[in-house]
C-alpha cells in the first residue's frame, strides 16, 4: 500500500512583513498543495523545525547573518535580493523581489 505524499513545505524568512506575505501569496498560487511558512527572524525558524523544509526563501540579511546555516542548505536556499548593492553570492540561488 502506498502511503500518502505529504505536502511540502517552504518557509520564508524575512523580517519585511509585506514582502513575506506578497511571496507567500504568490507561492500558495503557484504551488497550491504546498505549506508555506513565514518567520520573521531566524530565531523564529529555529525555535519551528528548521530541517524540514524543502525550500527557504531568506532574506539577504538575514542570510548573511546566519551563512553557515544556509551554506549547509544551499540547494535548498534562495536569497531574496532587492536592488542593494550585495557581496557576490556565487553559487546560491537569488530571486530579485524588486522587480
Amino acid at each position: 500500500m502506498k502511503m500518502p505524499m505529504s505536502a511540502p513545505e517552504i518557509a520564508i524568512i524575512d523580517y519585511n512583513t509585506l514582502s513575506s506575505l506578497g511571496l507567500q501569496a504568490l507561492l500558495e498560487e503557484i504551488i497550491p498543495q504546498a505549506v508555506i511558512r513565514s518567520f520573521r527572524s531566524f530565531a523564529e525558524l529555529t525555535d519551528d523545525t528548521p530541517d524540514m523544509y524543502v525550500h527557504y526563501f531568506v532574506s539577504a540579511q538575514i542570510f548573511f547573518e546566519h551563512t553557515a546555516f544556509f551554506l549547509q542548505r544551499a540547494t535548498k536556499t534562495i536569497v531574496l535580493t532587492g536592488n542593494d548593492n550585495l557581496p557576490q553570492l556565487s553559487g546560491m540561488k537569488t530571486l530579485n523581489i524588486s522587480q
